[in-house]
């Protein structure tokens, strides 16, 4: 195949890549109906037909943590008058890929579970339907500096590797072996074969744990659904990817070959200040002279000088403010405490002691006496027993003082004074002396007493005569 070759008058190669899979051209290409850069698989392996087949059957699928086959076909492009090649044409992940970190970093648990957790709950409900990937590995998982895990190669990879006699097929058990390969990967820098429990990072939570040492064992969960519920992890673990990944540390071998690659010595013999600073100079002239002459790649770039010198630097100032601060204690040792530190000592040690005497048998709260009935009813949940030991851990939290008698005592006492000055505010004597109300201003009489004396009616006389 050549650049500038066209299918379906709409996918044009721009150039090749390198591909860990046997079988297949890969090639960077570029969509000029959506204006995007996709990837394009040109098969070259024995059963090209089987390999467009199943890149068709994962042509439907829509989750976007799993990279979309936009295409697949068979074209006479690029090949001779009498020859077609079989193409597949591919979402393209744009990210950081996993394969290019895990070689210098170690990932913490939550970005390792996060991810590892996330393409384990994309790919069940497509083994429910009899897809499987088949070639699950650290450089087919691309993460976004936005947090979305993208895994490439679905439909493709699996068959190219199972034609080729690579794979160990394309099933769920398989699939699943692979991610918890990958979680431990991910977390000691070693393939699960050559690792051991000692490379595993203390703190793990305990369904983590387990899981890594089956896996380390040989004995690999053969479910999806096994992973999911050991792992879990929350996408929001993998926000800022990019910076979370730049303040990983770079693990000491690697950082060592760098030292040596960068310097011709050891680390031991770069770390005066004089070294360094020259070492920064020729960087930035190197950077200098590489940007005048357009090139891209710099034998030193100064992004790898910093990630080299970076830790050696921070290592000599952490050495000399060590020294600062042990001459100082030796200095106030020396000295002996003062007056006033020695009185001060004294009460904060009645102090611990009352403190520890208060505190020395605490009875559970009601909010873990209440947890951990929930702990017996499902004594198989972690997050019930991280939940427990939190209220017992505060319950039990020392304190300078007990102060619930204080209150208590404190408010019986308010209440026995109040109600001795209400007693005091209360009238004294009997009823009976007690003053009446006001005396009636009106007099007696209003008007002066009469004896009333009917008088006897008029009778009637004769008229007088004329």
């Amino acid at each position: 195949m050549r650049s500038g070759a066209t299918f379906e008058r709409r996918f044009v190669l721009v150039s090749p890549e390198d591909h860990d899979v046997p079988g297949v051209e890969r090639w960077l290409a570029r969509d000029e109906r959506l204006r995007r850069k996709v990837t394009v698989f040109v098969v070259t392996s024995v059963a090209p037909s089987a390999v467009r087949r199943s890149a068709s059957r994962a042509s439907g699928i829509g989750d976007p943590r799993l990279a979309r086959v936009l295409a697949a076909g068979t074209s006479d492009a690029g090949a001779g008058a009498d020859e077609r090649v079989t193409y597949v044409v591919v979402e393209r992940a744009e990210g950081r890929p996993l394969g290019d970190i895990l070689p210098r970093r170690n990932l913490s648990h939550p970005i390792a579970a996060a991810l590892v957790g996330s393409l384990a709950q994309a790919l069940r409900p497509l083994s429910a339907r009899g897809l499987h990937h088949g070639a699950i590995r650290a450089s087919a998982v691309t993460v976004t500096d936005a947090g979305s895990v993208l895994l490439s190669g679905l439909g493709v990879d699996g068959e190219l590797r199972a034609q080729a006699g690579e794979g160990v097929g394309m099933t769920e058990r398989a699939d699943a072996a692979a991610l918890a390969g990958l979680y431990v990967l991910a977390l000691t820098g070693r393939e699960a074969g050559d690792a051991s429990e000692d490379d595993l990072p203390r703190g793990l939570p305990r369904s983590a744990w387990a899981l890594a040492v089956r896996t380390i064992a040989g004995d690999a969960p053969a479910r999806l659904q096994e992973l999911s519920t050991a792992l879990g992890g929350s996408r929001a673990a993998l926000r800022d990817f990019a910076a979370q990944v730049r303040a990983l540390p770079v693990r000491r071998e690697v950082l060592a070959q760098d030292i040596q690659g960068a310097f011709g010595r050891s680390g031991a013999e770069v770390a005066s200040d004089a070294v360094l600073a020259r070492a920064r100079r020729v960087a930035e002239r190197d950077v200098a002279l590489g940007l005048c002459d357009g090139v891209v790649g710099l034998a030193v770039a100064s992004e790898r000088l910093d990630e080299v010198t970076r830790p050696l630097l921070e290592d000599e100032r952490a050495r000399k403010a060590r020294a600062a601060r042990e001459a100082a204690a030796a200095a106030r040792a020396a000295a002996g405490p003062t007056r006033e530190e020695r009185e001060q000592f004294d009460d904060l040690q009645s102090w611990d002691v009352i403190a520890e005497v208060q505190n020395a048998s605490v009875p559970p709260s009601a909010w873990e006496a209440f947890m951990r009935r929930l702990q017996r009813r499902w004594p198989q949940s972690d997050q019930l027993a991280a939940r427990v030991q939190e209220a017992s851990t505060r319950a039990r939290r020392p304190g300078p003082l007990v102060g619930a008698p204080i209150i208590i005592g404190l408010g019986l006492l308010g209440v026995v004074l109040a109600f001795v000055y209400a007693l005091g505010q209360m009238p004294e004597g009997s009823p009976d002396d007690r003053p009446s109300g006001p005396s009636n201003p009106y007099p007696e009489f209003t008007y002066p007493a009469t004896t009333y004396t009917p008088q006897p009616e008029p009778s009637a006389s004769p008229a007088p005569e004329e």
